[in-house]
């Protein structure tokens, strides 16, 4: 019916809003869900039978919603698909819940950016993935874990300080480059997630003033150029305590490994 039609053309485009409440986005999938099993939606499977583990969010520094990212998984066909964000737990909920509406298995972790004075080392990263045999509910619960008090509260102080980071980045390319390029609030709009940093800024600074003025085709090169690293400074670490993450993490039945082997 043409009701239907528009109530699944409404949760399409829902599902991957990030302005959207995390249960809208739920209910979006419950009705394309329906609208499979009605016949009214059919799935691609271009990916049949593939596993990707690694995939960010708009709560961390990914442009994609948790129900978004389990929605396209389960849409191409995947086996499973894993939701792993910078820092933060907030989207992992929605993903496992996504997951069991639409019926595809969801791997969640929190990839944690680490220091450890002991090998002199800064922002390296680590992925813990964390249980998810008992579904969202369960793992809402898990959540409320008295060893997870403390590192939750830490990593709120952490994204707060890379916010500060990326707000002096724009303060100084601002003052750096001022009568010849801006980054205005306006411009920012719709290119910042939850944790944003400088390639979100190159991305529009690249899409206001366009290849030929900036003199790159495109804006991931640019940002050396015009955001470098040490444009900003950060205020304190680097990231966490290795040896206190690992131990709050494996305390509470997680896994670590190296999401980027060859890198530091």
């Amino acid at each position: 019916s043409n009701n239907k039609e528009k109530s699944l053309v409404s949760a399409l485009v829902l599902i991957e809003n990030m302005l959207a409440e995390p249960e809208m986005r739920l209910e979006s999938a419950r009705v394309i869900k329906k609208a499979e099993e009605e016949g009214l939606f059919t799935r691609t499977e271009e990916l049949k039978g593939r596993v990707d583990l690694h995939c960010h969010t708009y709560y961390s520094d990914g442009w994609n919603t948790p129900s978004g990212i389990v929605y396209n998984a389960w849409r191409q066909g995947m086996k499973a698909v894993g939701v792993v964000d910078h820092n933060t737990f907030d989207g992992l909920y929605e993903a496992l819940k996504a997951g069991e509406i639409l019926g595809i298995e969801v791997f969640i972790g929190v990839e944690f950016d680490l220091y450890d004075d002991a090998l002199g080392m800064d922002n390296f990263h680590l992925v813990a993935y964390l249980p998810n045999e008992g579904g969202s509910e369960e793992f809402s619960r898990w959540l409320k874990t008295e060893g997870l008090v403390e590192l939750k509260a830490q990593l709120k102080e952490l994204t707060d300080r890379y916010r500060n980071k990326n707000t002096a980045y724009i303060e100084e390319f601002n003052k750096r480059y001022a009568g010849r390029f801006e980054l205005l609030p306006e411009d920012l709009r719709g290119y910042l997630t939850h944790m944003p940093n400088r390639y979100q800024l190159g991305k529009a600074l690249f899409d206001k003033y366009g290849p030929e003025t900036l003199g790159f085709t495109e804006f991931r090169s640019l940002v050396g150029e015009y955001i470098p690293f040490d444009m900003a400074q950060m205020e304190g670490k680097d990231g966490l305590a290795a040896q206190d993450v690992l131990k709050a993490i494996t305390e509470v039945g997680g896994v670590v490994i190296m999401p980027h082997p060859g890198e530091k």
